[in-house]
């Protein structure tokens, strides 16, 4: 659905112009990587590549959790009352950096 409507020729075609993986690993600044094996829009085998770059590249730091999804990462046991792991992992990634 993404990729037509946003004039891609294909899904292929959009995940080839779009994903990170072209150039993750020429970035030179600290990158805090957050995303959930869970998430249905990422094959594994996408997440396989992107540990491989995190694994070379010193400026990545690459947090997978099992679960979260696609951009979730929302917890708690009410709807008044969430936890939003992202913004808070994200938060102690720029406390580590900047202390």
């Amino acid at each position: 659905m993404t990729a037509p409507v946003h004039g891609f020729a294909s899904a292929h075609d959009y995940y080839g112009k779009s994903s990170a993986l072209g150039w993750i690993d020429r970035i030179r600044r600290p990158t805090f990587l957050l995303s959930a094996v869970d998430d249905p829009f990422l094959p594994p085998a996408v997440l396989d590549d992107v540990r491989a770059v995190a694994a070379v590249n010193p400026w990545l730091s690459l947090e997978l959790t099992a679960h979260g999804g696609h951009v979730g990462f929302v917890a708690g046991a009410t709807p008044w009352s969430t936890r939003y792991y992202g913004e808070s992992r994200a938060c102690d990634f720029l406390e580590s950096k900047l202390g």
